[in-house]
């Protein structure tokens, strides 16, 4: 079974959680939040960052040794592809003002991850403000907060499109997360799993998003200097499973 299709399956259970490391960090401290990310209940592990991510390999090759569960790239660019992950979410910026990243980037990475076999989930992918280093590097046209039908707009044309995936990024570290406004509006009308990631710092703003209509939410920031890995992730996987 494909890693979407695994994805899909356990979505039918309730919203998932994906745990972000960032390659461009401390590679020991990345592998310890894996370790205690799985033990916490997290359902993947996202492998990624928005700047300055040429060790994803390296990092990818390690997060295998210590997990079993599914890692895919979260890339920012071409150079983050790698035989040894499960997946790879294939973004397109959508509020991009730069087409590389709606869709030059896509092809000039397609050929290498069809030669390393590397399974590709289209995502139309949308930022929000603040938008922090994804918005600044993407040039995003960033989805303001009091204009939630923009928001709409983007993912169901992402849905027409035939992406499999919508992901709503407030941007890593961002201190406040993707409006729940744009999320309810959203998946009024959205088929596809909703991804919902950046700014989101606590249990009670996780399960705030998911009761929104966050199908996946995803936390990288949260952990990164928290002493107490593993009961950070628990408490937040916790508050989106207990709905």
């Amino acid at each position: 079974m494909s890693i979407y299709s695994t994805i899909c399956e356990k979505l039918k259970h309730g919203p998932l959680h994906f745990t972000l490391i960032d390659p461009a960090f401390d590679h020991k401290r990345n592998i310890e939040i894996v370790k205690q990310a799985e033990k916490a209940g997290t359902d993947v592990i996202l492998v990624g960052g928005s700047y300055n991510t040429i060790t994803t390999d390296e990092m990818i090759k390690k997060v295998k040794e210590v997990t079993k569960l599914p890692v895919i790239i979260s890339p920012s660019n071409v150079h983050d592809v790698s035989a040894s992950a499960d997946a790879i979410l294939y973004y397109s910026m959508l509020n991009s003002r730069n087409p590389y990243y709606i869709s030059q980037v896509q092809a000039l990475s397609s050929l290498t991850i069809k030669a390393l076999n590397l399974e590709p989930i289209s995502v139309g992918y949308i930022v929000f403000e603040p938008g922090m280093t994804a918005g600044f590097v993407g040039d995003a046209n960033l989805i303001r907060r009091d204009k939630p039908e923009l928001a709409l707009g983007y993912a169901l044309s992402a849905q027409y499109s035939g992406y499999k995936m919508v992901y709503f990024e407030a941007g890593s570290g961002a201190d406040k997360h993707v409006p729940v406004e744009a999320i309810k509006l959203t998946k009024k009308y959205l088929n596809i799993p909703l991804i919902v990631g950046g700014g989101i710092r606590t249990p009670e703003a996780a399960r705030q998003i998911v009761e929104a209509g966050a199908d996946i939410i995803v936390t990288g920031a949260l952990v990164e200097r928290t002493e107490n890995v593993l009961e950070a992730i628990k408490s937040v996987v916790s508050a989106i499973k207990t709905i």
